[in-house]
């Protein structure tokens, strides 16, 4: 049902949906997929026909009406911002990925307790010679 919203809320394709699901962590959490599999836009598309046009528009409503109350929103209008800034883009290549999973693991190995030399015992460090 969550992902029926999300999908309402961003007024996406169940292609772009499933996409989205699969690759953003804060969208994973919200829908409850958590660690699982998120299902595919097929599916999702399956869930939209059988629960129907007037229980979709009774969600959104309660969305809406649920939002208002906790003042999130007043549910008359809503304006978005469509600013565009142009910035130079990143192209993920794999050199590029490599370099990025170095650097966040680097960083983050930094950040922790050493461990002591005898705390893995099934590890083998090779001398240099």
């Amino acid at each position: 049902m969550r992902l029926l919203i999300l999908k309402h809320v961003r007024n996406w394709s169940y292609v772009v949906l499933e996409r989205e699901a699969r690759a953003n962590l804060v969208y994973r959490s919200f829908t409850r997929v958590g660690a699982g599999k998120v299902p595919d836009a097929k599916t999702m598309g399956r869930w939209g026909v059988a629960l129907g046009p007037q229980v979709i528009k009774q969600v959104h409503e309660r969305m809406v009406k649920i939002a208002h109350e906790i003042g999130v929103t007043d549910g008359r209008r809503m304006r978005v911002d469509t600013t565009v800034v142009e910035t130079n883009v990143h192209y993920p290549t794999d050199s590029s990925l490599l370099g990025d999973g170095v650097r966040v693991l680097t960083r983050t190995m930094k950040r922790s307790p050493r461990l002591p030399a005898r705390s893995a015992p099934n590890c083998v460090i090779a001398a240099a010679a």
